[in-house]
């Protein structure tokens, strides 16, 4: 039985570290939306999948004060939120920060939607900071126009526990968002800036590939020790 137990353990353990991709799907806040129901999930992506949820749209200029001030907890019930790094504005030179103790960059393909974004980890000084899982916040700023009162506005994309691994820095990696969303009249819209929020998700340290293959192992081996000791108890 305890061999079970443990067994079960290490194999919650490996399907807690993997993603499943999210769904499209409508944002948990539509509000000041001259759009209607066109926001959706699908708006931004990151290595190819739709984000959690998504809220919007809130009038003005982003800052971490801001979302971490909503009603209701903060934006999506989080008051944690951190400053990453900001595009601003798109299509010029590559944005860089430091922040969750590694150096990052993010480049622009233009300063227009559809556009895409790439992530880069560009190193680990510690090195102690991989690997490491992120909540994170894409924003994306419009130009003058997106809401009723005509002063612009913001959207927020989430993305739960996003992994980052040693083995992605400085190859164009961990990933790209790319963002499609258009004007009241269906056109192409220009964008002011996209700014990435983030959490470090408590207690969570994701594993290497390497060690992500000894734990299911572990757990294999683990189960066929169970297996065998049942056999032999029959």
């Amino acid at each position: 039985m305890k061999s079970q137990q443990l067994a079960g353990a290490v194999l919650f353990a490996v399907a807690c570290a993997t993603s499943v991709p999210a769904l499209a799907g409508p944002c948990s806040v539509n509000i000041n939306n001259p759009i209607g129901g066109a926001l959706d999930t699908t708006d931004v992506t990151f290595r190819g999948s739709a984000a959690d949820d998504c809220a919007g749209i809130y009038p003005g200029n982003d800052s971490v004060g801001d979302l971490n001030g909503l009603a209701g907890g903060g934006l999506f019930g989080i008051n944690t939120w951190q400053d990453w790094i900001k595009d601003d504005p798109p299509g010029g030179a590559a944005a860089a920060a430091s922040a969750f103790g590694l150096n990052w960059s993010l480049t622009s393909s233009g300063t227009a939607s559809p556009g895409t974004w790439t992530l880069t980890i560009l190193s680990d000084p510690a090195p102690a900071s991989l690997p490491l899982a992120l909540d994170i916040v894409a924003i994306i700023k419009a130009g003058n126009g997106v809401t009723n009162g005509g002063e612009g506005g913001y959207i927020a994309y989430r993305f739960n526990q996003e992994q980052f691994l040693a083995s992605q820095i400085g190859v164009g990696q961990p990933g790209t968002f790319t963002v499609e969303i258009n004007s009241q009249n269906g056109d192409p819209r220009t964008l002011s800036h996209l700014t990435l929020y983030a959490r470090q998700v408590p207690n969570n340290r994701v594993p290497e590939p390497g060690s992500l293959s000894l734990l299911l192992a572990t757990g294999l081996a683990l189960v066929g020790a169970g297996a065998a000791g049942t056999l032999r108890r029959r």
